[in-house]
């Protein structure tokens, strides 16, 4: 049996349409995402390292049909007790069905994920 990338659903959880030839490349050295699969592993990852955390959009601005962009705004609490803020913008390439093809994240990770460390 293949283990799932996501075991429970964090509160209000909405599923992103992703393409299965979505990858998502970031500027800070961590590796390209190039499935469905990985990404929600990402994921999985990241919250491992909240004892609470909540991301939210600030703005999205249109671009092409095919593109959009996202200011994001995240805010959460590590399970060391210290609380971060930290934001990005996500570049997303959509197919004509809205799906996603492709998404860049654009995010200070090491200066975020340094303070959650144990």
């Amino acid at each position: 049996m293949k283990p799932s990338a996501r075991t429970t659903e964090p509160p209000g959880y909405r599923p992103l349409a992703i393409s299965r030839v979505c990858c998502t490349p970031t500027r800070w050295g961590t590796p390209t995402r190039s499935s469905k699969e990985e990404i929600g592993i990402f994921w999985d990852q990241i919250h491992q390292l909240f004892a609470q955390v909540e991301l939210s959009v600030k703005t999205m601005y249109p671009g092409t049909p095919e593109k959009v962009a996202l200011v994001w705004q995240g805010r959460g609490t590590g399970h060391n007790g210290v609380f971060v803020e930290f934001e990005g913008i996500d570049v997303f390439v959509l197919d004509n069905q809205g799906k996603i093809l492709q998404m860049e994240a654009y995010w200070d990770a090491p200066a975020t994920l340094s303070r959650l460390m144990p």
